[in-house]
């Protein structure tokens, strides 16, 4: 049975998952910096995936002081507008955002992977996500006319000319697609690798996780549906919120597995125990591209 008010959720689930993202990028990154020594720019672009999280994070809390996840009755109608008007900012943060974790992920890719046609693909879903999220973001803000029709339906001549519900729900499929695509495609790569069978696992269940950040982009897309309710808005989309928060979350857990693992062999038995598993599959002289990893 769903609870009556959202709002302490949503405070809660978002400050922990927040709290979790911002420890796994900051080990992440002191991982690059001084265990791989091997700083690139998918750990550029995660950092800049974190700083949407932070975004969308304040943009909802600020919005659940207003009564995002209340019902209509309990929120008067200045406050109301305010809670829409915050949870509208912080969705358009949240979809940017979706472009910078496939990037970095991606990004990374590009990293160990050779053949053209994988790198045609990871480009492919670098470019494409990008355009679709920026288009979703763009018509979100320009569904009316009047964009402050969004938030206060009873302006005059504010006319919503676009249906933006089936739109989201595209662009959230794509999105889960891409993190099926990422996490499936170092399963091709890793395991024709001649190494130890123990390591070569290892190192690829490490890659795949996004498989459950594509489980849980399904789910987001599911609830982005919730979107086109009208009288109790703020409520009724108060599980797509906690789902965004809860996708961005796994998302960057997922892409931060392969550097904290770096950082955990190195605690465990000192030194960069493993130089790279993957760099022998990089071409002679192209140290650009070469993936320490331990």
């Amino acid at each position: 049975m769903a609870p009556e008010d959202y709002s302490d959720i949503i405070r809660v689930v978002l400050w922990a998952q927040l709290a979790i993202a911002i420890i796994c990028v900051t080990l992440r990154i002191y991982a690059s910096c001084f265990v791989t020594r091997n700083l690139g720019w998918d750990d550029a672009m995660m950092l800049a995936h974190l700083f949407t999280f932070v975004g969308y994070a304040v943009c909802i809390n600020i919005g659940v002081t207003y009564g995002i996840g209340k019902k209509a009755a309990q929120v008067p109608p200045v406050d109301y507008a305010n809670a829409v008007i915050w949870e509208a900012i912080g969705l358009g943060i949240c979809f940017i955002g979706i472009a910078a974790s496939k990037a970095s992920v991606a990004l990374f890719l590009l990293r160990i992977v050779i053949l053209k046609w994988h790198r045609a693909l990871l480009w492919f879903c670098i470019l494409s996500t990008t355009v679709l999220c920026v288009t979703t973001t763009v018509l979100f803000y320009m569904q009316c006319r009047l964009v402050a029709v969004l938030w206060d339906r009873k302006i005059q001549g504010g006319i919503c000319w676009l249906d933006f519900t089936p739109i989201g729900l595209t662009m959230g499929a794509w999105s889960a697609a891409m993190d099926f695509f990422l996490a499936l495609l170092p399963c091709h790569v890793i395991m024709t690798l001649a190494m130890k069978r123990k390591r070569r696992f290892t190192i690829n269940f490490c890659l795949s996780l996004g498989i459950f950040a594509g489980i849980c982009s399904i789910i987001w897309t599911c609830s982005l549906q919730t979107l086109s309710s009208s009288n109790e808005y703020i409520y009724d989309t108060a599980e797509m919120l906690i789902w965004s928060s809860t996708k961005i979350c796994v998302t960057i857990l997922c892409a931060c597995v392969p550097g904290l693992r770096s950082l955990f062999v190195t605690l465990r038995y000192g030194g960069r125990s493993i130089r790279c598993d993957l760099q022998h599959i990089d071409p002679p002289g192209d140290s650009s591209r070469r993936l320490n990893c331990t």
